[in-house]
C-alpha cells in the first residue's frame, strides 16, 4: 500500500480539518503535533516533562496530536505506540474515552484520498495485519471490565473485543489506580495470568498524559522511577514516559519549596507552555478574554449559602447557574433545597455512565438556553472541575484549594460570550466548614489566602488572571498536600515481578500510587438487577451469567463505602457520614468503619475473564469483598436514584442491563416492563421448547421479530436519549439470528424470563475445531509480523518464532487430544489444538475426565519439558528465553507454579527440527531451575524488557484463539 498523500509533522492543521471539517484547530495544537512528531524536540528519550494549557484550551485534542504524530514517525523506535490519559475522576474518564473513540472511528471510516487516509493507512500497517479493533485500539480499563464503544460505534464487534495488540496504535483512558497497579504487575481487579502482559503494555513503549498532576503527585513520582528503572533492552522501544498536563502549572518560590516536605520533587524543567502569540487565536483569545469576577461569601452553614447565591441569580436572570460542593452529601443536601427553584440536574461521581450521559443531556448549549422556560440549576462536585464541557452563566463554589477552584471557574462563562456581550458571569466561593471534611487546612489557607487578595483588588478568576493568582499563594492554599510513596527499590521491583502468587512479603502497591498513608483505593464496581429477587439465589449467578455486566450500568463506590452500606442497608442505621465522598479518587471523607448492624447479605461477583474470554460468577458473602470486584446485587436492595449513589434510598434501581450497546443480551421479563403480550408469547414458546418441538435457536427467531417491533417503537424518531439510541441500535442487532436462553424462575411471575443472545456473541460463535498444525502456523506467522514491525533483532525474532512453533507441545499427550476430541478416544488422524466445544462448558468438563487429563494440570509444563530435551539450537537461539516463554505463554509460572500430581502418567511423543524426543507426562523442569531462570532473565531484560518480550508471544496467542483459529 502506498500513501495517497505526503504526510509531516507540519500538516496537523490539514489533517485536524479532515476529522472535523467545521473546526481549526488552535496553534497550540498544531506545534504540540509537531513537537511530538519531530524526535529533536525529545529530551533524551522524554518529550516535555509537563504541558499547560488554560482551562478550556483543549487539551484533550493532544490524542489527535498523538495519533498524527505516530502515523508521521511510523513506528520510529523512539515513539510510543500507546498513550494513556490518566485523570482522577470517575466521570470524565468516560468522556475521554468517548472522545477517543470517535477520534479513532473517524479515522477509520475516512474516504479514500485526502491526508486522513493517508493516517489511516500508516496507522493500519502498524498493526500488522492482526485483527485489531481498527487502525486505533481504544480502551476503558474501569475495574477488570473492558470498556465497550460509545452508541456511535459502528465497529459491531460483540462486546467480546480481540486482545490488545502490542505493535498497533493505542488509547487507553482510566485512572490512576487501574494504570498505575497494572504497571507494578498488580492490576486491580484483573487475573494473574494477565498481570505481566498488562504491566508491559503500561511500562513499555507508552506515553502517559497525566491530566490534573498537582493531584497525583505519588503516581507521578513512581512512573518516573520505574522509567529511571527500567535499563535498554533488545526490543529497543521507549520505555514509559509522564507527561504532567494541568491547568494551574506555577513556579513556586524556593523558601516555600524548602518549607515545605510535600514538593520534594524538583519542579519539571521541560514545561509545553502556550505563547502569547498562541493565546491570541480568535476563539481561544475569546477565552482568555472571559472576565470571571468572584466574591466571597462568609457563612456558618456553606450549603444554605450556596443556596441563597444559586437563588439570588436565578432571580436577576441568570438561565444556568452551576453549583459546586465539595462532598456528594453537601452536593444532595444543596439539590434537594434547589428543586423547587428550578430546574435540577445533579452530577456526582458514583453514577451509573447512562444515568450521568442521559443527565448531561439536560444541559442545553448557550444558543439553546432561551428555550428554559424555568432557570436550570447544574449542581455537581468535584466531577464538574475538569473533562466536562460545561459552560455557566453564574458559578457558585465551597471553597477548595486554589486548583480546584481555578478549575471550576473555567466552567463560568467559558467560551467568553457573555464577556463578549458585555454580560460577564457571576461568580463566588463559599467559606469553608471548620475543618474541611475532604481537603482539610487547605480550604482554610486557601480561604485566607483569597480574603487578603480581596483587600487590595476584586478578586478575577479569567485566564490571563489565574497565572498570578497561584503563583502568588502559598503552597498550602494551592493544593492538598501530595503525600510521598516510598520509593521505589530493585527490591520492590522484584516482589511486584512475582505475579504467579504475591510473594511474602508483599509491597502495598496503593502506597505507591497514593503515598505511604494511603488506602487501598480502587473501586468496586456495582450494577442492580430487577431479575434477582429474594427467594431465588440458587439461580442468580445463571442468570448473571446470560446477562453479564455491562460498563454503562456500572456505579464505581470506594470499598470502604460499598461495605459499609451494604452491611447497613437494612437496618438505615450506622450511615452517618458514608455520602460525604469527595469525587477525587484518592480522597476520602469516609468515618471509621463500624460492625454491621444486621446479618450480611450475600450477592454475585463477576470475575475478569480468564484468557479464553470466559466468565463465571460465583455468590460470594460481604466478608469476601474485595476493592476491583464486579458486583451484581437485587433492584430491590435500593441504594441508587436517578442520580447515582443514594445510600438512604430504598426505592428499587432501574435495571440497565438490557441497554448494553456492544453486547445486547435482552432479558424479556415482569420485572422490567415487558408488554404483556410479548410475556405471553414468550411464555408459549418456551412450553414448545421445553417439550422440544422446537430448539433454542428457533425460540429465538419467533421471539426476534416482536421484540424488535417492540424496541423499536420504545422511543420516538425524536428523542435522544441514550437509552433510546440504544434500544434502536439493540433492535437492529436483534434481527440477526441467535438463540433463546430459558432461565429458571421461582415462581409464576419469573418463569416466562428469557434472554435473546445474537449470534454474534463470541461464545456463540465457537463450534470449529481448530487443527494444532493450524494453531501453531499461525501464532507463529503474528509474532513474526509483531516482531518485524517492532524492528526486533534477528536473534530475539528467531527464538520467538520457535517458542511460537512449539508453544503448545504439551496438547500432543494423548489424553489431552483425546478432552479436545470429546471423550475417550482421540482420532490419530486429527491433531487439535482447540475444540469444538470450547473451555469452561459442561460437555468440556465431561470429556476432560473421560479423557483421563488430570484435572488443573497445564500443558505448558510438559511443552517445556519436550524442548528441555533438545540441547543443541542452533546459534540465533537464546535456549533460556525460549524455555521461559513456553513455560509461561499462559501467564502461570512466574516463578512458581502449583505442582498437579499426574497418577498415571503417559509417554509424549513429539518432532522438533527434525528431531524425535520423548518424555514422560509428569515431567517437568526443576521449580529452582525454572525459577533461577526467571531471575536471570529479569536481571538481563528488566522486569519491564521481560514482560515485554513475553507479551509478545501470549498477545499472539491470545489474538489467534479469539478470531478463531
Amino acid at each position: 500500500m502506498t500513501d495517497s498523500e505526503s504526510i509531516s509533522p507540519d500538516r496537523f492543521g490539514d489533517f485536524y480539518k479532515e476529522l472535523y471539517p467545521e473546526r481549526t484547530p488552535y496553534r497550540w495544537h498544531e506545534r504540540a503535533a509537531r513537537e511530538l512528531a519531530d524526535g529533536h524536540a525529545w529530551k533524551g528519550e522524554r518529550i516535555w516533562e509537563a504541558l499547560s494549557a488554560p482551562t478550556g484550551a483543549g487539551k484533550t485534542t493532544l490524542i489527535e496530536c498523538f495519533l498524527f504524530a505516530l502515523a508521521c514517525t511510523e513506528g520510529q523506535p523512539s515513539f510510543p505506540r500507546r498513550l494513556f490519559w490518566v485523570v482522577d475522576r470517575r466521570n470524565v474518564v468516560d468522556q475521554v474515552f468517548e472522545h477517543a473513540f470517535g477520534v479513532a472511528q473517524l479515522i477509520a471510516d475516512a474516504p479514500e484520498g485526502g491526508l486522513l487516509s493517508t493516517v489511516r493507512a500508516r496507522l493500519e500497517r502498524l498493526a500488522a495485519g492482526t485483527k485489531a479493533d481498527g487502525p486505533v485500539q481504544v480502551r476503558l480499563w474501569r475495574g477488570g471490565l473492558t470498556g465497550e464503544p460509545p452508541m456511535t460505534s459502528k465497529q459491531g464487534d460483540g462486546g467480546m473485543r480481540a486482545p490488545l495488540s502490542p505493535v498497533a496504535a493505542t488509547v487507553v483512558c482510566s485512572t490512576i489506580d487501574q494504570v498505575g497497579s497494572r504497571l507494578l504487575f498488580r492490576g486491580y481487579g484483573i487475573s494473574r495470568r494477565s498481570r505481566p502482559i498488562e504491566a508491559a503494555l503500561v511500562g513499555t513503549d507508552s506515553l502517559i498524559m497525566l491530566d490534573e498532576a498537582h493531584l497525583s503527585g505519588a503516581f507521578q513520582a513512581t512512573a518516573s522511577a520505574v522509567a529511571d528503572m527500567q535499563r535498554d533492552t533488545p526490543l529497543h522501544r521507549p520505555r514509559v514516559q509522564v507527561v504532567a498536563v494541568t491547568a494551574t502549572q506555577a513556579q513556586p518560590d524556593p523558601e516555600h519549596m524548602a518549607a515545605s516536605a510535600t514538593h520534594a520533587e524538583p519542579a519539571p524543567e521541560h514545561i509545553f507552555k502556550l505563547t502569547n502569540a498562541e493565546r491570541e487565536d480568535p476563539a481561544l483569545a475569546r477565552r482568555q478574554a472571559a472576565k470571571r469576577p468572584v466574591t466571597l461569601i462568609p457563612a456558618r452553614n456553606p450549603a444554605l449559602a450556596c443556596v441563597r447565591a444559586a437563588r439570588a441569580w436565578a432571580d436577576e436572570g441568570r438561565r444556568v447557574i452551576g453549583v459546586v460542593a465539595n462532598t456528594v452529601g453537601s452536593a444532595r443536601q444543596i439539590a434537594k433545597a434547589l428543586r423547587p427553584h428550578g430546574q435540577m440536574v445533579l452530577i456526582i461521581g458514583p453514577a451509573r455512565p447512562l444515568d450521568r450521559e442521559r443527565l448531561l443531556d439536560q444541559i442545553p448549549e448557550r444558543n439553546a438556553r432561551t428555550q428554559l422556560e424555568r432557570p436550570l440549576f447544574v449542581v455537581g462536585t468535584q466531577t464538574l472541575e475538569v473533562g466536562l464541557d460545561l459552560d455557566f452563566d453564574a458559578l457558585v463554589s465551597e471553597c477548595a484549594p486554589l486548583s480546584s477552584l481555578v478549575q471550576r471557574f473555567g466552567r463560568l462563562d467559558r467560551a467568553g460570550d457573555l464577556t463578549a456581550a458585555n454580560k460577564p458571569g457571576c461568580g463566588a466561593v463559599v467559606q469553608p466548614p471548620k475543618p474541611c471534611p475532604v481537603y482539610e487546612e487547605a480550604t482554610a489557607s486557601a480561604w485566607q489566602y483569597l480574603c487578603e487578595r480581596a483587600k487590595t483588588s476584586p478578586l478575577q478568576f479569567g485566564a490571563a488572571d489565574v497565572a498570578n493568582l497561584v503563583a502568588g499563594a502559598p503552597p498550602g492554599a494551592r493544593e492538598i498536600a501530595s503525600p510521598r510513596p516510598p520509593k521505589l527499590l530493585p527490591l520492590h521491583v522484584e516482589l511486584f515481578a512475582q505475579t504467579s502468587q504475591d510473594p511474602v512479603p508483599n509491597p502495598y502497591v496503593a502506597a505507591f500510587l497514593r503515598g505511604e498513608r494511603a488506602h487501598e483505593p480502587t473501586d468496586v464496581q456495582i450494577c442492580w438487577r430487577a431479575d434477582l429477587t429474594d427467594g431465588t439465589q440458587a439461580s442468580w449467578t445463571e442468570r448473571v451469567e446470560a446477562r453479564l455486566p455491562h460498563p454503562g450500568e456500572l456505579l464505581s463506590l470506594s470499598p470502604r463505602a460499598a461495605h459499609r452500606w451494604l452491611a447497613h442497608r437494612e437496618a438505615r442505621d450506622g450511615l452517618e457520614g458514608i455520602d460525604d465522598l469527595a469525587d477525587v479518587e484518592g480522597i476520602s471523607a469516609e468515618t471509621d468503619e463500624p460492625p454491621p448492624s444486621s446479618e450480611p447479605p450475600t450477592f454475585v461477583r463477576v470475575p475478569s475473564p480468564d484468557p479464553d474470554g470466559d466468565v463465571k460468577p460465583e455468590h460470594i458473602s460481604l466478608s469476601e469483598l474485595r476493592p476491583g470486584n464486579v458486583i451484581v446485587l437485587p433492584a430491590i436492595w435500593g441504594g441508587c436514584d436517578e442520580y447515582g449513589f443514594d445510600p438512604s434510598s430504598h426505592r428499587p434501581v432501574s435495571d440497565l442491563g438490557n441497554l448494553s450497546r456492544s453486547r445486547p443480551r435482552l432479558l424479556l421479563s415482569p420485572q422490567i416492563g415487558t408488554p404483556p403480550d410479548l410475556l405471553d408469547a414468550a411464555s408459549e414458546t418456551l412450553q414448545m421448547m421445553a417439550r422440544e418441538e422446537i430448539s433454542e435457536e428457533e425460540a429465538y427467531r419467533q421471539l426476534r421479530d416482536p421484540t424488535v417491533e417492540w424496541l423499536a417503537s420504545a422511543g420516538s424518531a425524536t428523542s435522544q436519549t441514550p437509552a433510546e439510541q440504544v434500544q434502536r441500535q439493540l433492535a437492529s442487532t436483534l434481527s440477526r439470528a441467535g438463540k433463546a436462553i430459558r432461565l429458571a424462575g421461582g415462581d409464576e411471575a419469573t418463569s416466562t424470563d428469557i434472554v435473546l443472545v445474537p449470534r454474534r456473541d463470541r461464545k456463540q460463535d465457537l463450534g470449529a475445531a481448530v487443527r494444532y498444525r493450524t494453531h501453531a502456523e499461525k501464532v507463529e506467522e503474528r509474532v513474526n509480523a509483531f516482531a518485524a514491525r517492532l524492528n526486533l533483532p534477528d536473534a530475539l525474532t528467531e527464538t520467538l518464532k520457535v517458542a511460537a512453533r512449539h508453544h503448545d507441545l504439551g496438547k500432543l499427550d494423548r489424553r489431552f487430544q483425546a478432552w479436545l476430541n470429546g471423550g475417550s478416544t482421540a482420532d490419530p488422524n486429527l491433531t487439535l489444538a482447540k475444540s469444538e466445544r470450547g473451555p469452561g462448558t459442561p460437555r468440556s468438563w465431561v470429556a476432560r475426565k473421560e479423557s483421563g487429563w488430570p484435572h488443573s494440570k497445564r500443558h505448558e509444563a510438559v511443552s517445556a519439558a519436550l524442548l528441555d530435551r533438545i540441547e543443541s539450537w542452533p546459534r540465533q537461539i537464546d535456549r533460556e528465553l525460549l524455555l521461559y516463554l513456553v513455560s509461561t505463554h499462559h501467564g502461570d509460572g512466574r516463578p512458581f507454579r502449583r505442582h498437579i500430581q499426574d497418577s498415571e502418567p503417559v509417554l509424549v511423543n513429539a518432532q522438533i527440527g527434525g528431531e524425535t524426543v520423548s518424555v514422560w507426562s509428569d515431567a517437568e523442569i526443576p521449580w529452582y531451575e525454572h525459577a533461577d531462570r526467571f531471575v536471570a532473565l529479569n536481571e538481563r531484560f528488566g522486569a519491564w524488557g521481560l514482560a515485554a518480550i513475553e507479551s509478545l508471544l501470549v498477545l499472539a496467542d491470545r489474538g489467534v484463539s479469539a478470531e478463531g483459529s
